[in-house]
């Protein structure tokens, strides 16, 4: 029993390159996790900044969009009063149409950052499960 205490006692240093090869593998894992912190913070700040920027446009082109419906509708009356040729209407029509489209990609493109801000603060999304015919 003696020699096995000596043994233990004098085991080379191999018990203390354990604690020093345990204490490496700890500050690894610890630099690694103040990295995706750091990383996670700064994707929430650019979405954060994304959002911001994508609602002031998106509210500067409903308004756009607001308008070249008021004008499509004048100009529709115009057109019914033989006041306006059918290509100033098509005209209208296309400019209503491509203000339409840019606000629906900056909706779509508010959704994405949306999307991205929650990823980013470690949220997820789950389908609901289905519910089960009874």
């Amino acid at each position: 029993m003696g020699l096995q205490a000596t043994q233990t006692l004098f085991d080379n240093g191999k018990a203390r390159a354990g604690v020093d090869y345990a204490a490496a593998g700890y500050r690894a894992a610890l630099a690694a996790y103040r990295q995706t912190v750091l990383q996670a913070l700064q994707e929430a700040q650019d979405a954060l900044g994304s959002l911001h920027g994508l609602d002031q446009a998106r509210r500067q082109q409903d308004e756009a969009a607001r308008n070249q419906d008021k004008a499509y509708a004048v100009i529709q009356l115009r057109y019914r009063e033989g006041l306006d040729s059918a290509l100033t209407l098509a005209s209208a029509r296309q400019s209503q149409l491509a203000a339409q489209r840019t606000l629906a990609q900056l909706r779509g493109a508010q959704l994405a950052a949306s999307v991205s801000l929650l990823k980013a603060l470690g949220g997820g999304w789950q389908a609901p499960f289905p519910r089960q015919p009874f």
